[in-house]
């Protein structure tokens, strides 16, 4: 089985709100697997009037996104600080 490599495949896969939670809960499984920032960075398509409730589905999907750039970044900053000291 397939899983989204990235949030915007999170959002082109999915046509409900059902489809919307697996596909986001296999992306994050993913992404704690091997984090990639790489795979944040291209813009997803708007979920809002594709479902009900894809306005929600949309800001849930930035948050996450947000969530994940910061936190890896700091993950990556947190190691590069202690390589180099």
């Amino acid at each position: 089985m397939r899983r989204p490599s990235s949030i915007a495949e999170v959002a082109e896969w999915s046509s409900s709100g059902e489809e919307f939670t697996l596909h986001l809960k296999d992306f994050l499984h993913e992404f704690q697997r091997s984090p990639n920032l790489e795979s944040l960075l291209r813009e997803p398509p708007a979920l809002a009037g594709r479902f009900d409730k894809g306005h929600i589905a949309d800001a849930y999907l930035a948050a996450v996104a947000v969530h994940l750039s910061q936190r890896s970044a700091n993950r990556t900053f947190a190691v590069r600080g202690f390589c180099e000291g």
